[in-house]
C-alpha cells in the first residue's frame, strides 16, 4: 500500500510539475499574421486636428482612410495650420487607434525637434466621434487631446509610445523571440521587458514574412519597422510685419492730388513705394508665413528696411535718385560669370547649360539698362532676376548628379550622388532627448560640462531601410551657442562607442563624408572637455548598419521602384517564400488559424491525467501480482 501511495504522489508531483513548468516556460504572444476571439494586434492610426472647417488627418506618409492603416511612402494630410481657431480657441486633436485602447497614456510629441515635456497629460479617456468625416472604418477609438496649446512658426511631430495597450490585453511592445506582441503581461519577464520598452517610441511594422532557424528548426518572423510620425506646421505670427508697415500704409493714404501737382511729393516714388508695399505684402503671405518663426522675424525686419527706404524717398519733395550700387557690382560678377560660361558650353563634365547662359544674358541685358532715375523696386527686381540666373548657370555645370535631401526639423541635409542609394530614397532624422537613455550614456561619455547634439539619421526606400553603397555629404547644424571651429562629428556604434570623423565648418554647419547613416553626436570639445571615452556597455539604439547578407530586402538591386508589388525573393533560411513587399504594404493581420507561444493548457492537463492514469494501472498489477504470489 505504501508503495502504491508513493507511486501515486510522485505520479501526481510529475504533473503538477510539468504544468507549472510549462506554464511560466513560455510568454502568451500573439503571433503576426493571426487573429480570432478577438485577440488582434490593434494598430495606431495617427492623429486627426478638428479646424474650423472640418477634421483632418495630420501630415503623413500613412493612408488612414481605409481599414488597414498602410504605409505609402509619399506625404498627405494637413501641412500647415494658424496657432489657434477663428475664434482664437485651441484645437481638439484625437489620437487614433483600430482598437479601444485600456493603458493610453502613451503619447509624445515635438516642437522643432525637441521632446514636449508631459505631452501625455492632455490625454484623456479613449471614446468614439458622434460624426466620423473620411476617417476610414478602422479609426474607431479616438483619444482626446485637450487644453495643448500651439504656438506659431513651430513644427510640430506627434507619435505613439509601446506602453499602449487594448483592451483585448495586446501591448505595442514586442516579445523576447520576435515572434509577435506580448499578451496582458503575465509573467514577469514580460512585466520586465513590457518596463523596458514601453516609452520607447511605436514604428509601423509595414510588411512581414516567416523564416525558419536551420539549426534549431524554430521558426520566428522577420518585419520593416518604418517610423510613424504625424506632423503639422503653424504660420508664423506676421505681427512685426503688419504693424511695420503701418506707416508707410497710412502715407500712402493720406496723399492727395493736390500734394502731387504742388510739388510737395512726386508720383514716381510714390509709385514705387505702392509697389515696393505691394511686393513685400505677398512675399509675406505666399513666403514668410510657412517658416518658422526665428526665421520669418529676422526676413520681415530685412523687408521692413526695404520698405522704410522706399518710403523716406516717397516723402521727399523732389525726384531722387535710386542706388543702384549692388546691381553695379552685381552686373560685374554676372558678366564675368558669363564669360566663363559661354566659352564653355555643352554636356560634358564641366560644361555650363546653353540655356542657362543664355537666360543670364537677357537678365544682364535688362539690368544693364537701368539707371538711377529707374523706380528703386525696379532695380531691386532687377538685382533678384540677376541672382537667380547667375544661380541656374551655377548649378547647371555638369557634375555627378545628387539627390538633396533635407530634413526641417532637425536643419540636416544630406547630398547623395544618383545611384548610390534608390531615387525614391526619404530620409527620416531623430533629434535625441536628454530624456533618452542613449542621450544620457552618451552625455557621460563626453563628459557632464560637454555640450552635444545627437541626431539618429536613416535613409529609406518605400518601407526599406538602406544604407548607401558609397559615400554621402551629410551637413549637420553645429551645437547652439558654439563658437565657431569648437564642434566636433562623432559617429556612434550600437555599443554607442563613439569615434571623431573628419569634418569641415560652414555658414553653421558641420559637412562631412560618410559611407553610412545611423547615430552622429556633434559635440563642443575643448581643454576643459576631455575626449570622449569608449564605454562598455548593451547596445540601447536600434541598430541602423544594414549588411544586405543578413537583410536582402536592403538591396537596391530588389527594389522595384515602381508603383507596382515587389518581386518575390525568395528567404535562403525559410522554409517558405517570404511574402511580396509592396510599396503600399499594409500591416493587415489575415484571420486564420489562431497560433499562441504557450501551448494550450487543455494538452498539459491531459498529459498529466494519462501519467496518473499510467501510474494506477501499473501499481494495480503490482497488487494483483502480490496476491496470486501468496496464493501459490
Amino acid at each position: 500500500m505504501r508503495k502504491f501511495k508513493k507511486l501515486i504522489s510522485t505520479a501526481a508531483l510529475v504533473a503538477i510539475l510539468t504544468f507549472i513548468l510549462n506554464a511560466d516556460a513560455f510568454a502568451v504572444t500573439w503571433e503576426y499574421g493571426t487573429s480570432g476571439n478577438g485577440k488582434n494586434p490593434f494598430t495606431p492610426r495617427g492623429y486627426v486636428i478638428v479646424t474650423d472647417t472640418d477634421k483632418y488627418w495630420l501630415n503623413s506618409r500613412f493612408d488612414n482612410s481605409k481599414e488597414p492603416v498602410s504605409y505609402t511612402g509619399v506625404q498627405n494630410g494637413i501641412s500647415y495650420i494658424d496657432a489657434k481657431k477663428l475664434d482664437g480657441s485651441n484645437y481638439t486633436l484625437y489620437a487614433f487607434t483600430d482598437r479601444n485602447p485600456q493603458v493610453y497614456q502613451y503619447l509624445i510629441a515635438f516642437k522643432n525637434g525637441q521632446p514636449i515635456p508631459n505631452f501625455s497629460s492632455y490625454a484623456g479617456a479613449p471614446g468614439r466621434l458622434s460624426v466620423e468625416t473620411d476617417l476610414g472604418s478602422g479609426a474607431d477609438w479616438a483619444i482626446p487631446i485637450t487644453g495643448f496649446e500651439f504656438e506659431p512658426g513651430c513644427y510640430y511631430e506627434f507619435a505613439f509610445q509601446r506602453g499602449l495597450q487594448a483592451k483585448n490585453g495586446i501591448t505595442l511592445v514586442f516579445s523576447e523571440d520576435g515572434k509577435g506582441y506580448i499578451q496582458y503581461i503575465d509573467t514577469p519577464e514580460e512585466r520586465q521587458k513590457y518596463e523596458k520598452d514601453k516609452y520607447q517610441e511605436f514604428q509601423f511594422m509595414s510588411s512581414y514574412w516567416v523564416v525558419k532557424d536551420p539549426q534549431t528548426g524554430d521558426y520566428k518572423y522577420d518585419f520593416h519597422l518604418v517610423p510613424m510620425r504625424f506632423s503639422v506646421q503653424t504660420y508664423a505670427d506676421l505681427t512685426t510685419w503688419n504693424e511695420g508697415k503701418q506707416e508707410a500704409e497710412n502715407f500712402v493714404g493720406s496723399i492727395t492730388q493736390k500734394d502731387i501737382s504742388s510739388g510737395k511729393y512726386t508720383q514716381e516714388n510714390v509709385n514705387d513705394l505702392i509697389l515696393t508695399l505691394q511686393s513685400l505684402d505677398k512675399e509675406a503671405e505666399t513666403s514668410i508665413k510657412k517658416q518658422l518663426q526665428p526665421k520669418a522675424e529676422e526676413n520681415m525686419q530685412l523687408m521692413l528696411l526695404e520698405l522704410k527706404t522706399a518710403l523716406k524717398k516717397a516723402q521727399l519733395p523732389k525726384p531722387s535718385t535710386s542706388d543702384i550700387s549692388t546691381l553695379l557690382a552685381l552686373l560685374k560678377e554676372a558678366n564675368d560669370l558669363y564669360q566663363t560660361a559661354s566659352a564653355n558650353l555643352g554636356t560634358g563634365i564641366g560644361q555650363y547649360g546653353k540655356a542657362e547662359a543664355l537666360a543670364l544674358k537677357e537678365a544682364i541685358d535688362s539690368a544693364s539698362a537701368l539707371s538711377e532715375k529707374d523706380y528703386q523696386s525696379v532695380i531691386n527686381e532687377a538685382i533678384n532676376n540677376l541672382k537667380e540666373a547667375m544661380t541656374r548657370v551655377q548649378a547647371s555645370v555638369v557634375r555627378e548628379d545628387n539627390l538633396i535631401l533635407f530634413d526641417r526639423a532637425s536643419g540636416v541635409k544630406a547630398v547623395i550622388p544618383r545611384g548610390v542609394v534608390p531615387d525614391d530614397v526619404v530620409m527620416y532624422v531623430k533629434t535625441m532627448s536628454g530624456f533618452e537613455e542613449a542621450y544620457q550614456t552618451l552625455q557621460t561619455a563626453f563628459g557632464k560640462d560637454s555640450k552635444l547634439a545627437v541626431y539618429d539619421i536613416k535613409l529609406y526606400s518605400h518601407d526599406l531601410k538602406v544604407q548607401p553603397k558609397g559615400n554621402i555629404e551629410l551637413q549637420i547644424p553645429v551645437v547652439s551657442g558654439a563658437k565657431p571651429g569648437t564642434s566636433h562629428v562623432y559617429t556612434v556604434g550600437d555599443d554607442l562607442t563613439t569615434s571623431q570623423i573628419i569634418s569641415l565648418e560652414a555658414d553653421g554647419y558641420k559637412i562631412v563624408s560618410v559611407n553610412r547613416t545611423g547615430l552622429f553626436s556633434v559635440a563642443v570639445t575643448g581643454t576643459q572637455m576631455p575626449p570622449p571615452k569608449n564605454i562598455e556597455t548593451k547596445a540601447t539604439v536600434e541598430e541602423t548598419n544594414v549588411d544586405v547578407k543578413e537583410e536582402p530586402d536592403a538591396n537596391r538591386e530588389e527594389l522595384d521602384e515602381t508603383n507596382g508589388p515587389k518581386n518575390v525573393v525568395e528567404n535562403k533560411v525559410a522554409d517558405v517564400p517570404r511574402a511580396k513587399q509592396e510599396p503600399l504594404a499594409p500591416v493587415s493581420i489575415p484571420i486564420d488559424t489562431i497560433k499562441k507561444n504557450a501551448g494550450s493548457p487543455i494538452y498539459i492537463i491531459l498529459v498529466a491525467a494519462l501519467l496518473v492514469a499510467a501510474a494506477t494501472v501499473i501499481a494495480g498489477y503490482g497488487i494483483i501480482h502480490r496476491r496470486k504470489e501468496r496464493d501459490k
